[in-house]
């Protein structure tokens, strides 16, 4: 798979004479499946393709962002577990303030990274 191939050695893309990356994604599809790979153009201007890899690319570094998210999550709970009677020192206004507990301030943390 094409994807695989860049993963194991991204840098045959700057080492390559293509003009950008979608010029050298298209002479890969060529080299793999011959003239069908010229059909890359088919219907779709440049902008077109630009705006759909950007997008497959956001989708998935969001999933990797939530995946992430959600062991740190994870983690938090297990930390807030195993500490639950701990105290720490609160903080206001960038100063040490009153004695707080630790596992309700994980919580709120997890709360706020979206925690459900």
């Amino acid at each position: 798979m094409l994807l695989e191939e860049v993963r194991a050695n991204p840098q045959q893309i700057l080492q390559s004479d293509a003009e950008d990356i979608h010029s050298w994604v298209e002479g890969k599809l060529i080299d793999k499946v011959g003239q069908l790979g010229k059909k890359l153009h088919t219907g779709r201007s440049r902008n077109d393709q630009v705006a759909t890899d950007l997008k497959l690319w956001c989708k998935e570094t969001v999933r990797e962002l939530l995946t992430a998210n959600r062991q740190l999550q994870s983690a938090l709970v297990e930390t807030a577990r195993a500490n639950q009677d701990a105290v720490m020192p609160g903080y206001t206004h960038l100063q040490r303030a009153q004695p707080v507990d630790f596992r309700p301030l994980v919580s709120r943390v997890c709360r706020n990274a979206g925690a459900r």
